[in-house]
């Protein structure tokens, strides 16, 4: 590609992100997505007032990753849309699959919302336009086709055993948005990254989704302050997950708009999480896309923004956990390191900075804080015992003989 080419892309690019950003402090324009005359003119318009702040990252992306990745969130959005559409729900949801996948010459016929289920207005009107969703990924080469079949085939079936079931919060924000998270790092990341990280960043997702709609009966929280709190105790592993997964992605990305992606998703989440817990956010609002733009120049840029965005994260996930002042998420760890290495590895340095004298008169209060912390940390990695080998369960038994010394008064540890 020729420099004057890349130079009309960024041009573009640039012009993308600023009528998007633009466009979040507005009402979604329903009429202009409907009114859209081909697939690729709807995809354009329906992007950033159904994917939000993610949409604004997708515009910074390089052309053929902004392409797949428009095509893939839509085709995302119209499964969860028929989540919520008619009766026999599982079976409808995997005709839209196929339908979507081109195995299939029809589409699912579009009925009505389920009695007592809210659907929203964007995913009803994409639902209507499922045909031109399909055309934007039947357009696409071969092997990005291939990337975002195996997606929806996984969360579609995800999805339907949901709808046979209900899944636990957790287990479907790991098979649904973390198996997303897994296409995006598949799609944006010169290395692989361990899929496990992408599990728990999708958790995350989920857990930011519930407070941002106010979700509380998945926790069991009647109040929004109490929905906050609940939330916060859980995402001391998942913030560690994500950070991690960052650390790997910004370290070894395909190309300037990816790092430029990626630290924008950063920023604006942890914008989010900071005004939840009610502390500083890292960078004003006015301030989050220079910052993405600045990390995008390079690993020591994109860095310093991820040093900066861990801080201010850091003191939120703390202050609503109760356990402010202990520094829970520290440097990146080495790439390819997994979800259980990863939290075992935090829960020691927590348990490191333990008195190692006597105990006489009990643990002081940060401690005190310092055990808990670590023990739901190492309560997170048990979840990957079964896939590790006698080495990993050894360094969980030393783990949990430390917890418990340190815990119990008067035990030299």
């Amino acid at each position: 590609m020729s420099r004057g080419a890349i130079s009309a892309d960024g041009v573009r690019r640039l012009g993308l992100v600023l009528r998007g950003i633009a466009s979040l402090r507005s009402p979604p324009d329903l009429a202009g997505v409907l009114a859209a005359p081909d697939p690729v003119a709807m995809g354009r318009r329906a992007l950033v007032p159904m994917a939000r702040h993610l949409g604004v990252a997708t515009c910074l992306l390089p052309a053929a990753m902004r392409e797949e990745a428009t095509a893939a969130f839509l085709a995302c959005r119209v499964l969860d849309a028929f989540e919520d559409l008619g009766e026999d729900r599982a079976a409808r949801l995997g005709l839209a699959v196929d339908y979507l996948c081109g195995r299939r010459a029809r589409p699912p016929e579009l009925l009505g919302p389920v009695p007592g289920r809210r659907l929203d207005r964007l995913d009803a009107v994409l639902a209507g336009r499922i045909a031109d969703v399909r055309d934007l990924l039947l357009a696409l080469p071969a092997e990005r086709r291939a990337r975002i079949r195996s997606l929806l085939d996984d969360i579609g079936a995800a999805m339907a055993r949901n709808l046979a079931h209900p899944l636990p919060r957790d287990t479907y924000g790991r098979e649904v948005l973390g198996r997303v998270v897994r296409y995006a790092v598949e799609l944006v990341a010169a290395r692989p990254v361990p899929a496990d990280l992408c599990g728990a960043v999708g958790v995350l997702a989920q857990m930011a989704n519930d407070l941002r709609d106010g979700d509380g009966e998945p926790y069991g929280a009647t109040t929004r302050a109490e929905l906050s709190r609940q939330v916060f105790l859980r995402l001391p592993p998942l913030v560690l997950a994500a950070f991690a997964l960052l650390g790997q992605v910004g370290a070894a990305p395909r190309g300037r708009g990816v790092r430029a992606a990626a630290a924008y998703v950063t920023v604006t989440t942890a914008g989010f999480l900071c005004g939840q817990a009610g502390v500083r956010a890292p960078y004003r609002r006015r301030a989050q896309l220079p910052a993405a733009l600045l990390a995008a120049l390079g690993p020591r840029r994109f860095t310093a923004v991820l040093d900066r965005v861990r801080a201010a994260v850091n003191e939120a996930v703390t202050h609503l956990g109760g356990t402010r002042g202990i520094t829970l998420v520290d440097a990146a760890p080495p790439s390819g390191t997994g979800l259980p290495e990863l939290l075992v590895g935090a829960a020691f340095r927590l348990v490191g900075d333990l008195p190692t004298g006597p105990l006489t008169g009990g643990l002081a209060g940060t401690h005190v804080l310092r055990v808990m912390l670590a023990d739901q940390l190492a309560l997170g990695a048990l979840n990957g015992l079964d896939e590790r080998g006698p080495d990993f369960i050894d360094e969980m038994r030393h783990l949990a003989d430390l917890i418990q010394q340190a815990a119990v008064k008067g035990v030299r540890p």
